[in-house]
């Protein structure tokens, strides 16, 4: 499948084409216009193909003779990516990923799904599951599958490859930047029960003594829409720094 047929299928430039698939930060002016090449490109399996690549990489042999794996996608936290922004765009970069390697994003599946399936054979390779899965299904998915890699905002410990996100971390850096700023009034919007970016954020204000205000402070489910709502009330608020 050529770029050339992605481009006639969803009304754009191959030029474009290559630009969406090929930079997952790349957005077209019509938004819509990005995710329709995405799902079109997902939906044909689109692969580059490797002996094209291998001449416009100088001829190597090594580009030319790379192997074509399939790998399927487990969306364990929401049925559809439509609902997680974070990981819909980790899937961008996956997808982009796998195309310069002349891999193939497989089947999308969801929990209901893995569970219908039980011990049937897949034709995939391996399998990348998004987000947390039960504990229960773990060595089901590694007895379907001969690869297994999981990548989560947290560890999941089911003795499988894991990619993890350091939260405490990453908000204990973000905040650092805000102060370092000058910003002392720093909010927080999220969830607070043992919740790794919540203790990030409450550290950092403590190493620098900073005095933690509550009314800076919405406890709150992480999906887009609850956020933005308690982003704007946030913003209603009218308490001085």
């Amino acid at each position: 499948m050529s770029l050339k047929k992605i481009a006639e299928l969803s009304g754009s430039s191959p030029a474009t084409v290559s630009r969406v698939l090929n930079h997952p930060d790349y957005q077209c002016q019509d938004p819509a216009m990005t995710d329709k090449i995405r799902k079109i490109a997902h939906e044909l399996h689109y692969c580059p193909n490797p002996n094209a690549r291998g001449l416009k990489l100088s001829g190597s042999l090594d580009n030319r003779r790379k192997p074509h794996f399939t790998f399927d996608i487990l969306l364990a936290r929401f049925d559809t990516l439509d609902k997680d922004p974070f990981f819909a765009e980790l899937f961008r970069c996956i997808e982009t990923e796998f195309r310069q390697k002349n891999y193939v994003a497989g089947q999308i599946q969801n929990i209901p799904d893995i569970a219908q399936a039980g011990n049937r054979p897949t034709k995939a390779d391996g399998l990348m599951i998004l987000g947390k899965c039960p504990a229960s299904m773990a060595d089901t998915l590694k007895r379907r599958y001969q690869g297994v890699v999981a990548i989560d905002r947290n560890p999941m410990e089911y003795k499988m490859d894991e990619v993890t996100c350091n939260g405490s971390k990453a908000a204990h850096m973000a905040v650092e930047h805000l102060i370092s700023l000058g910003h002392t009034a720093i909010a927080y919007i999220g969830d607070c029960n043992i919740e790794a970016r919540y203790m990030g954020y409450y550290d950092c204000l403590m190493t620098h003594k900073i005095p933690l205000a509550y009314d800076y402070i919405i406890p709150t489910n992480q999906t887009r829409e609850y956020g933005y709502r308690d982003f704007y009330e946030m913003k209603s608020r009218s308490r001085s720094p």
